[in-house]
């Protein structure tokens, strides 16, 4: 019986062998078939349009893609098209790229100012000078102007950082997907397809709107928005490889008549003339297993870059209404699995630095540029944002159209390389502006001022500024600065004036008389810049002067005849991010003035100024808490050098200079918020409180001696300084409405 049992257990035991033996075979082709199939599969092309922030929609439409577990094995982008597809082809997924979008700040990237932290002080100190922010060069042929209103520097670095990863890689088609950027070469009108090099530049050479952009220079073309030539690049990833395109248009489609209603439309029409013909005649190359998504963008504008979630939805979107046709491109889950465990993302690599060098295509000498990198180091990992920081500082002397890094591979050695490059519409600028002072009073003093500024006078940054004013207190200035020693940062100043300012005696809120005080006035000074953050100097200053009564009795003020002769001493400090509405940091001066017979001067005295803000911000909300102290610390200051104080936010309520006296001390604190957008211009309102006075004496000073001031206003920061409504009044049945353009923080 056992027997029989041991014969069944082998025989079921053979006749499983055989049966496993028969079934190998089997599962052996079912593999092959599969592998064959992913292989035999058609090669599926995607060509994304330009079309601005509506590019937007690319990031949706790749979304929905993965969702759908369709592969895309070539990329090919114009302009935005080329932004989102670089991003994918490097292996970000559609969530990567969504993040990576969302957090450029648009805005701040299309302008190439420095960041205020970032300026010289030397340059901050311009902001002094209410003149507006454009400077176009100029020489003996006329005026010279950048070819673009962009040059492209906060935008190159940004598209640098999200292309870290892909730094090493120079061959387009050793991508995970293979790529293909398209510009277009200003000189020709001609499409130049970029397949290699560095996938930031040729990013930013597609995206290159001619007039907004500087074009790119690559291979000695000068390139500029492939939209131009070929917005949407269907017949490039047919020549990559492509079997069946997925063309995803983004592009503006052309105005109707009821929208063509003002030059601005106007011009953006002949624009999108370009863009729709060449999208067209692409579109009209699709066949029938070619697959066409126009996203429903609305009124999405190609300027809209904040709204770009409404964007990623459309593109979404319009995949999912053509989930039919493109079924028949999907993946089983499998399949689509290992097609994605392909593309995964290079991380960055951060190499040790061997050796740091220059690339100076400018006239500034190379230690006054090197001095100014000092957190990127040699034999330490290369660091991004120590880069960045290097970067900033040398941009911040405002003399260069543009400054960079590139890695380099050198006898087995790599290398952190700045570039620098020189504006091309320099080294002497124009400069416009004005100021405006009003109360209802009818006490208006208007001033335009125009301003050159010659720069590159040497190789240690030797500059010429001379500027005349026109208005109510007309003027000329000459200014000559000079640094030196190996980093620039020991400077000597001449300066050279004459203007007329005017003075208003009152009594009793009324105004007694009006004085035009005219001034001489030459002085020099030595000092030394500390970083970007403040300055100390000390200085001679002599002037002579005189005052007429423009509006009084003159027999009751007689004319003023005065001389002074002084050494000063100042040290400043400026952190504040913007020098029209502040929203963090701090300043603070300290001045001293001692006149001296010696040097000419009528009157022997002594004056100290001390004072400074702090500004704090919570989202929209500002707050900026301020003192000032002025004290004539021995001596008597004649009228001419009397402190002065009334006017907007300098006790609110009071005219303009209304009061005077040996001493002033205000403690002060405002609030603003920021509330929209007028025409692009950013509009505050808020409120100010004020307490302080003018004292002539010493001992006067205290709390119980002062007067309550306050202000409501309005500002509205211009592209020629920030401009102020405002109502303010204090104590003593002071009030008055002010219409002011030109600093008051």
């Amino acid at each position: 019986m056992s027997w029989q049992i041991k014969r069944h257990v082998r025989s079921v035991i053979f006749i499983t062998l055989i049966a496993l033996w028969c079934t190998l075979p089997s599962l052996t082709l079912a593999e092959t078939a599969a592998t064959s199939a992913q292989k035999e599969r058609p090669k599926i092309g995607l060509a994304l349009s330009g079309g601005g922030a509506r590019g937007a929609a690319h990031i949706g439409v790749l979304r929905a893609l993965e969702e759908q577990r369709i592969p895309i094995d070539f990329v090919a982008g114009t302009s935005a098209g080329a932004i989102v597809g670089g991003f994918y082809a490097t292996g970000m997924d559609a969530d990567e790229i969504e993040a990576a979008y969302l957090s450029i700040d648009w805005r701040n990237v299309f302008e190439d100012r420095s960041s205020r932290d970032e300026k010289s002080f030397r340059r901050k100190r311009d902001d002094d000078l209410y003149l507006a922010r454009m400077r176009p060069g100029i020489d003996k042929n006329g005026l010279k102007f950048p070819s673009g209103f962009v040059q492209g520097q906060k935008i190159d670095l940004a598209l640098k950082r999200l292309t870290r990863h892909a730094a090493n890689t120079k061959r387009f088609d050793d991508f995970v997907i293979p790529y293909r950027s398209v510009a277009a070469n200003i000189a020709t009108g001609e499409a130049v397809v970029l397949d290699s090099g560095n996938l930031a530049h040729a990013i930013r050479a597609s995206m290159s709107i001619p007039a907004v952009f500087s074009p790119m220079v690559i291979d000695n073309q000068k390139l500029v928005d492939g939209g131009i030539a070929n917005n949407l690049p269907i017949d490039v990833v047919r020549r990559m490889g492509a079997d069946i395109v997925i063309a995803v248009d983004i592009s503006t489609p052309l105005l109707n008549d009821e929208k063509l209603d003002s030059v601005i439309a106007v011009t953006s029409q002949l624009t999108n003339f370009l863009t729709r013909r060449n999208t067209e005649k692409q579109i009209s190359t699709l066949g029938e297993n070619d697959v066409l998504l126009v996203p429903d963008l609305g009124d999405i504008r190609s300027a809209d870059f904040d709204r770009a979630m409404g964007a990623i939805r459309s593109g979404q979107a319009s995949v999912e209404n053509n989930i039919a046709t493109l079924a028949a491109l999907s993946l089983n889950a499998n399949d689509y699995t290992a097609y994605r465990s392909k593309l995964r993302k290079r991380e960055s690599v951060n190499p040790e630095i061997d050796f740091i060098r220059l690339n100076n295509e400018s006239r500034v000498r190379d230690s006054i540029l090197a001095y100014r990198i000092h957190d990127s180091k040699v034999g330490t990992p290369f660091s991004l944002s120590a880069a960045e920081r290097d970067i900033g500082r040398i941009y911040g002397l405002e003399l260069f159209q543009n400054v960079g890094y590139d890695l380099v591979e050198e006898n087995n050695q790599t290398g952190l390389e700045f570039y620098v490059k020189e504006r091309h519409w320099g080294p002497t600028y124009l400069q416009f502006g004005a100021a405006y002072d009003s109360n209802n009073d009818g006490d208006n003093i208007f001033n335009l001022a125009v301003s050159t500024i010659q720069t590159g006078l040497n190789d240690s940054m030797g500059e010429i500024r001379l500027g005349v004013q026109l208005g109510e207190e007309p003027g000329l200035v000459a200014e000559y600065h000079q640094p030196f020693t190996d980093h620039g940062m020991w400077f000597t100043n001449v300066l050279a004036r004459s203007g007329e300012q005017l003075i208003t005696v009152f009594e009793n809120d009324q105004a007694l008389a009006s004085f035009g005080l005219t001034e001489k006035l030459v002085e020099g000074s030595i000092g030394r810049e500390f970083g970007t953050w403040g300055a100390a100097s000390i200085g001679l200053r002599y002037a002579d002067g005189d005052a007429d009564v423009r509006i009084g009795n003159p027999a009751n003020n007689p004319g003023l005849v005065f001389q002074r002769g002084e050494f000063f001493a100042n040290f400043q400090i400026d952190e504040l991010d913007s020098f029209n509405f502040p929203r963090s940091g701090y300043e603070g001066r300290l001045q001293w003035t001692a006149s001296r017979g010696g040097l000419g001067a009528d009157s022997e005295f002594e004056q100290l100024n001390l004072g400074g803000s702090l500004v704090k911000s919570w989202g929209r909300h500002t707050v900026i808490g301020g003192f000032d102290y002025s004290s004539t610390i021995s001596g008597q200051a004649p009228i001419q050098s009397l402190f002065r104080a009334g006017g907007f936010l300098s006790l609110s309520g009071y005219n303009a200079n209304e009061l005077s006296g040996q001493h002033f001390a205000q403690l002060s604190a405002a609030y603003y918020s920021r509330f929209g957008l007028i025409q692009n211009l950013p509009v505050y309102a808020g409120f100010s409180l004020e307490m302080g006075n003018v004292f002539q004496d010493r001992s006067e000073i205290s709390f119980g001696n002062s007067l309550r001031a306050r202000s409501l206003f309005v500002g509205l920061d211009t592209f020629i300084g920030p401009l102020y409504a405002a109502y303010g009044d204090a104590e003593n049945d002071a009030n008055a409405f002010y219409i002011f353009l030109g600093r008051a923080f």
